[in-house]
């Protein structure tokens, strides 16, 4: 097959070069946009991560394609309304981060309550001195896990270890996990009520969309922690900045930013490009985020691991093969 990748670094270069010896292989490091499309018309397969968005403009590009893989779990990038219409096969990575997720979590967590960022800061500018760094034991506080599948599970998991009692929402409750854990299952805004730190592990969908907003976050027990480690869309951006400002909570982790796409693109070289695409308000509002002294923020590396990377490109791998042999698997669409 004629394929062609997007967002694919030397590492998973060089890994699906070697996966697909026999396949027509295309690399661009950035992500699919539409100027970048010229030379791809003949593309049977795309290879894509997150911030390449699959619209109906973009299948319009490609008349040979047949098959999309995301080396992702989420999916909410993908117009699969459409790509279903163009008969074309959307496959994911179901699973591939639980161990990866979940230790970012809790290095968040930590990093946080411990004020990591601000004494390795300190120390640098040749400041020894302990003001400001008193921390907060992760021992006997109460956790959130808002979502208990194959990530919030792990999550649930090591919170036992640190010695963390916790509460978990999840749409269906998971009685063996309840029973293994002792996690105790809780509705939505009673887990918010009780929680001393908050964290999320719910894919992002239409009826996800700011779970946590204005109204919920009020309902959040006063000065506790949020950690997001999932998708930035599940957080209404202006509302959880007022609630950091205003020490409502008592600071946040973030791996993603609502508008995280935009936000990339908004500040790339073509902004001119972008200018009128975006919600600039958000935009604005996440780069406040930036700015707090309350707030961690990296950029959406919670998944990045040699491990994962590796479990990715092999589910990948996987998929386009299964397709070329008309079996296909981990299909969306």
């Amino acid at each position: 097959m004629k394929i062609t990748c997007f967002e694919c670094d030397e590492h998973e270069r060089s890994l699906l070069e070697k996966a697909l010896p026999y396949d027509e292989l295309t690399f661009h490091e950035q992500p699919l946009e539409l100027d970048y499309l010229k030379n791809n018309s003949f593309t049977e397969a795309l290879v894509i991560f997150i911030y390449s968005k699959i619209t109906r403009e973009v299948l319009e590009k490609f008349p040979f394609l047949r098959l999309i893989v995301t080396l992702s779990t989420g999916y909410d990038h993908i117009d699969l309304q459409a790509c279903k219409e163009h008969g074309i096969t959307v496959c994911n990575v179901p699973k591939y981060g639980g161990t990866a997720v979940a230790e970012h979590t809790f290095a968040l967590m930590l990093a946080l309550v411990r004020h990591i960022p601000q004494a390795v800061h300190n120390t640098n500018h040749d400041d020894f001195s302990l003001t400001g760094l008193c921390g907060t034991e992760l021992a006997g506080k109460t956790l959130g896990v808002i979502g208990a599948g194959t990530i919030g599970s792990a999550v649930i998991r090591r919170a036992r270890a640190f010695d963390m009692n916790v509460l978990m929402y999840e749409r269906t409750p998971n009685k063996q996990l309840a029973k293994e854990t002792g996690a105790c299952h809780a509705e939505l805004n009673d887990l918010l009520k009780q929680s001393d730190i908050l964290t999320l592990h719910l894919p992002y969908t239409k009826q996800t969309h700011h779970l946590l907003d204005k109204r919920k976050i009020k309902l959040i027990k006063s000065g506790a922690y949020l950690i997001n480690t999932a998708r930035g869309g599940l957080v209404e951006t202006h509302a959880l900045s007022e609630a950091l400002m205003t020490k409502k909570l008592a600071g946040a982790a973030l791996d993603v930013l609502e508008g995280e796409i935009e936000h990339r693109e908004a500040h790339a070289q073509r902004k001119e490009h972008h200018l009128k695409q975006h919600d600039w308000s958000t935009i604005r509002a996440t780069h406040r985020l930036l700015k707090l002294p309350n707030v961690i923020i990296t950029p959406h590396i919670a998944f990045y691991t040699h491990e994962a990377t590796q479990t990715i490109i092999e589910t990948a791998t996987k998929n386009i093969r299964a397709f070329q042999k008309g079996v296909a698997i981990n299909t969306l669409s």
